[in-house]
């Protein structure tokens, strides 16, 4: 069962400010008794007396604060359950779309790859980006190898929208931007902090980047995550933050969810299935949690640096917890993409076992009411894509000394 769980985030600041007050008041008129005791020693069992009122009156009101606390928690974490009985379990086979031809490139680490259109797509790998037609020819290199305006070294990310294509290159901390005919347009550099992923809103104006944010050591959290930039302004605000468990997993690369609607910001952290909705216009924010068992995140009790800085810890978190993969919109349902379930990887023989990994999609409505989920075998691709009612992914095959990358689909429906 798929449960909705809504939580109304708020910080209630007029109520700690009475009570504040309150006590404020209660040690002043105490403290007043106190000098007035002090004046007359014929009082002191009266001033013993009042000490252990004081004492008493501290720790009731700290107890009853803790649970009233935990209670407030319990309450506006679970405030509102939606339930979804609709679990479907994928049986069809994906369907060929096409063969890349490769015709002088070969493809190498291809990292991500996005649909532009109904007749193209967009390949990235290590050394550089690829715009492909739809029946699997080349048709042209996105910009060329090197350092200039309009190169790139390593392309990670890439981005489409109705009239551009955007590409973010890791090592040169810049977005190039080009024309879905692969023409360069203009780049964006400067950036301080490294990109986990991005979109960009309709209208091309503004940048929505999930990024390495600022780790706070003592609280053990990352802040900032969410960059909203505005192109044309040059200027950019920061939202959000991640725990421990996030941070480890957002070292997938384009891992987590974001989506822009409207006025809108949604996205999801990479290790839990909570869609954070944030109004761009009153800075108010809702969470949305659902919950599924099979979604499974272990919850770090150390510090990050002592996972992230040992690389056995760090791999084995990695194989052993579920992540958010993509949110996307279509068809007025929103669409999130996971993995769940473990990798078994044998270290005698450097085999992965990919036979308990599963990827699985939850389909909402607008509203974010669960409509129902499908669960597929694992999918080896650098990327998914969600796109005009069916969901995208490449494949690498070896044929003797020969690669053969696919682009195949599994169309979806509550059928």
């Amino acid at each position: 069962m798929i449960a909705l769980q809504v939580v109304a985030i708020s910080v209630q600041l007029d109520n700690c400010y009475c009570m504040y007050s309150k006590r404020k008041k209660f040690q002043s008129k105490f403290f007043q008794s106190k000098i007035l005791l002090k004046t007359s020693p014929g009082n002191i069992k009266q001033y013993a007396n009042a000490l252990k009122f004081k004492s008493f009156f501290l720790l009731s009101l700290f107890v009853g604060l803790t649970i009233v606390s935990c209670v407030r928690t319990e309450k506006d974490m679970f405030e509102r359950v939606l339930s979804c009985d609709r679990n479907l379990v994928n049986t069809k086979d994906a369907e060929l779309v096409c063969h890349l031809s490769e015709d002088n490139i070969l493809l190498k680490d291809i990292v991500d790859f996005t649909v532009i259109d109904d007749s193209s797509f967009v390949v990235v790998d290590r050394n550089g980006a690829y715009l492909y037609h739809i029946s699997g020819y080349l048709k042209k290199q996105l910009g060329n190898r090197g350092q200039a305006e309009g190169e790139m070294i390593s392309p990670s990310l890439v981005y489409s929208t109705s009239d551009y294509v955007y590409i973010w290159c890791t090592s040169l901390m810049k977005l190039l931007v080009f024309d879905h005919e692969a023409n360069f347009k203009y780049e964006l550099s400067g950036f301080k902090r490294s990109v986990k992923k991005f979109i960009v809103n309709s209208s091309d104006e503004i940048l929505y980047l999930y990024t390495s944010g600022f780790l706070n050591d003592s609280e053990n959290k990352v802040y900032d995550v969410v960059d909203v930039f505005n192109i044309a302004e040059k200027s950019s605000k920061q939202y959000g933050e991640r725990g421990p468990e996030d941070e480890i997993l957002s070292t997938y690369i384009n891992s987590g969810g974001l989506y822009v609607d409207t006025d809108q910001l949604i996205y999801l952290h990479p290790g839990h299935l909570i869609i954070n909705i944030l109004d761009l216009n009153s800075q108010k924010s809702v969470r949305y949690k659902i919950d599924d068992k099979a979604f499974y995140t272990t919850e770090i009790t150390s510090h990050i640096r002592d996972v992230m800085g040992d690389r056995i810890k760090l791999t084995d978190y990695l194989y052993n917890n579920s992540l958010v993969k993509g949110l996307y919109k279509d068809n007025d349902q929103f669409i999130i993409v996971s993995e769940i379930g473990q990798y078994d990887f044998n270290m005698q023989t450097r085999i992965m076992n990919t036979r308990k990994r599963k990827v699985k999609l939850y389909l909402l409505d607008s509203s974010f009411n669960p409509k129902f989920t499908i669960l597929y075998d694992y999918i080896k691709s650098p990327n998914i894509v969600i796109y005009s009612g069916a969901m995208y992914f490449l494949s690498l095959n070896l044929n003797g000394e020969d690669q053969i990358v696919t682009l195949n689909k599994f169309s979806f429906s509550d059928d």
